[in-house]
């Protein structure tokens, strides 16, 4: 009895001991889980990959951040929403340059300075946290000095034909042509500014657009404007391309044009082209409202370009250039044709310039025009009055399944081509409108 009391005795004490230890495990194994910020239910992978996914897209962001731009305010993943918190630490330059700017439901606005007085380099930290769990990622970015807005354009200006400036730049000036009504099914408009000290060398702004489209539509002569984009070349054409925005507009003394239903240009100088001096005067041309035989005339498309004879482009097409009218009349530059009008039997119109004669043809499915006679070439035209000394100007007999050949002024290439219409009038009149400019 002894015996087995001892014995009993002795496994009630060895199974003390490891319920001890097991205890003293147990408690070491609870306070490494608290060090470690670790707690039970709680994925820090999914930090991680909010973090990851924020590097994804921003890693090729522009290091240069010369305006103001977005950042996204929210990441989910698997389901699980995280509110990222931005923050700016200035490391060189204006410590006011950049700041965090408001926030709306989806993005967090990063303002930063129109040119600071000197480069100012930043860095932006993406911070995302579920209460438990912290991580971030950061993005370097420079905003470049005050940049004269002229050195801009002589920068532009000395681009070869295709070539483009790197990068956004923004510019200010006052517009000087309408080249293209607002559309309001493109949300666009294609005008002109003139910057101050460098009115000789006009910026195209094509297919220009904006966050206040109402503000886009009611540009006008005399506004002035601020744009932002990036400059081209385009066959000679200095412009920002196409989706540049209006950051800023002042209207100009009078100005209320609503470009949303202009079918005509305006009268005064909205078609005035490039301000520069012609190169030779020819004399001058007054805006015709009806055409006689033997008028010396300058073909002029409302979209503000003049046809040239003697230079062909792509072997179907001919090259404009662009010249300025004020009041209804002209100066044509040097490089601007003047084309002598035949009046036909039939009432249509031949128009030539030395061996040179506009015609119109069928080249397999499409319409082309020529300066010489080639083989099944139409030289005789229709002139239709819209009004106001504008006209449509059509061939005779080339026409296809769409309608008649129609002389246009085609802005994606400025150049003039024939396009078939049924209803040019209705359909685009800014570029199908023609005027003729008459020797006085």
């Amino acid at each position: 009895m002894k015996k087995f009391l001892s014995l009993f005795l002795a496994l009630i004490l060895c199974l003390s001991v490891f319920a001890a230890c097991t205890t003293e495990e147990q408690g070491s194994t609870d306070a490494e889980t608290e060090a470690s910020g670790e707690t039970e239910g709680v994925d820090s992978s999914l930090v991680e990959s909010a973090i990851a996914y924020i590097n994804m897209l921003y890693k090729s962001s522009a290091s240069s951040t010369a305006y103001d731009y977005t950042v996204v305010r929210y990441v989910t993943i698997d389901s699980t929403q995280f509110e990222i918190d931005w923050s700016i630490s200035v490391t060189s330059g204006d410590s006011e340059a950049v700041a965090i700017g408001d926030k709306d439901s989806t993005y967090v606005h990063i303002t930063v300075s129109d040119s600071p007085a000197e480069d100012t380099e930043y860095t932006l930290t993406a911070t995302v946290t579920d209460g438990t769990n912290t991580d971030s990622t950061s993005f370097t970015h420079t905003i470049p000095g005050s940049v004269d807005q002229g050195e801009i354009i002589l920068e532009a200006y000395a681009l070869g034909a295709g070539e483009s400036m790197d990068g956004e730049v923004q510019l200010t000036g006052v517009v000087s042509t309408i080249d293209t009504v607002y559309s309001s099914d493109y949300s666009n408009i294609t005008v002109t500014i003139l910057c101050d000290g460098y009115e000789d060398y006009p910026i195209m702004c094509y297919r220009l657009t904006g966050e206040d489209l109402d503000e886009v539509a009611a540009l006008a002569p005399g506004d002035t404007i601020s744009v932002r984009g990036t400059l081209t070349n385009y066959n000679g054409t200095i412009e920002f391309s196409a989706g540049a925005l209006l950051i800023s507009r002042v209207a100009g003394e009078g100005s209320s044009v609503d470009n949303t239903d202009a079918t005509e240009p305006e009268e005064t100088e909205s078609n005035a082209g490039d301000t520069t001096e012609p190169e030779s005067s020819e004399g001058t041309y007054t805006l015709a409202t009806s055409l006689s035989d033997g008028d010396q005339v300058v073909i002029y498309s409302t979209a503000g370009y003049a046809l040239q004879s003697a230079t062909m482009s792509r072997d179907y097409w001919i090259a404009a250039t662009k010249e300025t009218v004020s009041n209804g009349s002209m100066t044509p530059s040097s490089s601007c044709t003047i084309w002598t009008v035949t009046v036909n039997a039939d009432g249509s119109y031949t128009f030539t310039s030395g061996s040179y004669v506009l015609c119109a043809y069928v080249s397999g499915d499409y319409l082309d025009l020529s300066i010489t006679e080639v083989s099944g070439a139409d030289k005789t035209w229709q002139i239709t009055s819209t009004g106001s000394g504008t006209f449509v100007v059509s061939s005779t007999s080339v026409s296809n399944s769409y309608g008649p050949a129609y002389l246009e002024f085609s802005a994606s290439y400025s150049e003039f081509v024939v396009y078939a219409s049924s209803n040019p009038v209705d359909n685009d009149p800014y570029y199908y409108g023609i005027q003729f400019y008459v020797a006085n």
